[in-house]
C-alpha cells in the first residue's frame, strides 16, 4: 500500500491555513497603517508649510499629498532652469553691448522676456547689472 506525504483532506485541496490567513492580514494592515501614517505626516508638513508661506510671500503650489510635493518640486525646478538660461543669455549679451558691459535691466536682453519671473512666487528675479548676478527672492530659491 502506497504511504502519501500528508493524509488530511484539506491539505490536498491547496487551501489556505490560519497562519497563511493571518499573515496576509498583517501584511495588508501594515501597508494601510503605513499609508495612514505617511499621508498624516504630509498633511502636518503641508499645514505647517501654509502657516509659513504667507508670512513668506510664497504662495503654495498644491498640497502637502506625494502628488503635490512632485509638482512643487517640479515648479523649483523651472524656477531652477529660468535662472540657468538667463545667466547664460546675460553672458551672451555682455559681449554684445558698446561697452562690453553687462545689460542694464533683464528687459533689455533678447528672448528673456518669458524667464523674467519665478514661476512659485511670480515675483520678478532680482538683477544686479554692475556683477551680472540674478537671484530668485522666493523662500527656499535662494541657493539656485
Amino acid at each position: 500500500m502506497k504511504q502519501e506525504w500528508c493524509r488530511h483532506p484539506r491539505a490536498r485541496r491547496g487551501a489556505f491555513g490560519f497562519v497563511e490567513l493571518i499573515i496576509v492580514v498583517v501584511i495588508i494592515l501594515g501597508g494601510v497603517l503605513l499609508y495612514i501614517n505617511l499621508t498624516a505626516s504630509a498633511d502636518k508638513a503641508g499645514q505647517e508649510a501654509e502657516q509659513a508661506a504667507p508670512a513668506a510671500g510664497a504662495p503654495l503650489v498644491a498640497p502637502a499629498s506625494v502628488p503635490g510635493k512632485a509638482v512643487r518640486r517640479a515648479v523649483s525646478m523651472e524656477c531652477q532652469s529660468n535662472l540657468r538660461q538667463l545667466r547664460m543669455l546675460i553672458e551672451n549679451a555682455k559681449g554684445e553691448g558698446e561697452d562690453g558691459g553687462y545689460p542694464p535691466a533683464l528687459t533689455d536682453i533678447k528672448d528673456a522676456a518669458s524667464l523674467n519671473a519665478c514661476p512659485v512666487s511670480k515675483e520678478a528675479y532680482h538683477y544686479d547689472q554692475t556683477t551680472g548676478k540674478v537671484s530668485c527672492a522666493c523662500p527656499g530659491h535662494e541657493s539656485y
